[in-house]
């Protein structure tokens, strides 16, 4: 017999039960999350048969296998890709100057308003 893997909607049910261990509405979800109902019924029901959920009229709760499940398998419900948050764009960075060393800004970079100081805006 093969290992249980649940799909996207599982496990985002799955990770549901988990953070609401009083339990859930089944049918409060499509309206909220953009998930099919028919998805959200077939999945509820795949989770129930395989012994992960146990659901009802009212709510659907994890039970013990579905939290074991979720503690061996919390990699899934990570973040793993590269924090690029963190990092400085390449156009944002530039030289280091020492402290207290003079700064004069590239011409190029001012805005060209700054330049229209004290003209007249009509010339005639």
């Amino acid at each position: 017999m093969t290992a249980f893997e649940p799909d996207r909607v599982e496990k985002f049910l799955l990770f549901l039960a988990h953070k609401k261990p009083d339990g859930f509405a089944p049918w409060s979800i499509a309206s909220g999350t953009g998930i099919a109902l028919r998805e959200i019924i077939s999945a509820l029901n795949s989770l129930a048969e395989h012994g992960f959920l146990k659901v009802s009229e009212e709510s659907a709760t994890l039970t013990p296998r579905g939290r074991a499940w979720l503690m061996a398998n919390q990699a899934a419900f990570l973040h793993s890709g590269a924090l690029t948050w963190r990092e400085v764009p390449k156009e944002f960075k530039g030289n280091k100057i020492a402290a207290f060393q003079l700064y004069v800004p590239s011409i190029k970079r001012l805005d060209r308003k700054f330049f229209a100081i004290g003209k007249a805006k009509d010339a005639s």
